[in-house]
C-alpha cells in the first residue's frame, strides 16, 4: 500500500492536489512469526515515469516528480507510478491525508510521543521549534506537523521522509491495532 499526504487546508479549495508525502508501506507476513513491516519514504521531488502524465508522444513513458501522480489519476496512477519504477505492486492505498486530519488524528489519540533519530529545529508559526535526539516528546497534533513538515534541515525532502517514518512508528507503538 501507499501513504499519502498532501498540503490541502480548508481554507484553500483545490490547494494540495500533489503529494508532499510518499510512503511505500510492503507487509512480508511469514508462516511463522510476526509481520514485518517496511516503509520507504519518496522524496517528493524525485523526477521519476509517472505513466498517467499526459502529453507525451504514443510510445515514450512521461516523466515528472513522484508527487504528480496522485494529481494526474489518483491511486491507479500511484499504483501504476510505483509498480513502473519500483516493480512493487500496491494492491491498496493505506491513507491519503491533509494538515487536518494528521493534527485532528494526533489530537483525538491524545498526542504522540516521539523520541526524535536526530536534533531537528524549524520555527513553525514564527515559533523555534526544536527536538533534540534521544529525548522523549509529548507532541500535539500542531507540533507533529511541524515536526513532518519541517523544511529547515540538510536532508531537505530525504530528512523530511525519515521524520515521517519516525511518526508513522511511533503511531504504531503507541497505539497498535
Amino acid at each position: 500500500g501507499v501513504i499519502l499526504g498532501t498540503d490541502g487546508r480548508p481554507d484553500a479549495p483545490g490547494y494540495g492536489a500533489r503529494t508532499d508525502t510518499f510512503v511505500i508501506v510492503v507487509a512480508d507476513v511469514p508462516a511463522e512469526g510476526p509481520m514485518i513491516v517496511t516503509l520507504i519514504a519518496v522524496p517528493r521531488d524525485l523526477f521519476i515515469h509517472v505513466p498517467c502524465e499526459p502529453g507525451y508522444p504514443p510510445g515514450e513513458t512521461p516523466m515528472n516528480r513522484v508527487n504528480a501522480a496522485w494529481y494526474r489519476g489518483g491511486f491507479d496512477c500511484v499504483r501504476e507510478t510505483v509498480k513502473l519504477n519500483f516493480g512493487l505492486d500496491v494492491d491498496q492505498p493505506v491513507a491519503l491525508l491533509d494538515m487536518a486530519d494528521v493534527t485532528d488524528f494526533v489530537d483525538t489519540m491524545g498526542g504522540i510521543a516521539l523520541t526524535p533519530e536526530q536534533d531537528y529545529g524549524d520555527e513553525c508559526w514564527d515559533e523555534p521549534m526544536f527536538w533534540a535526539q534521544d529525548e522523549t516528546y509529548q507532541m500535539s497534533g500542531r507540533e507533529t506537523l511541524c515536526y513532518v513538515r519541517g523544511r529547515n534541515s540538510y536532508g531537505g525532502d530525504i530528512d523530511r521522509g525519515r521524520r515521517a517514518i519516525e511518526i508513522m512508528k511511533a503511531a504504531a507503538a503507541q497505539w497498535p491495532a
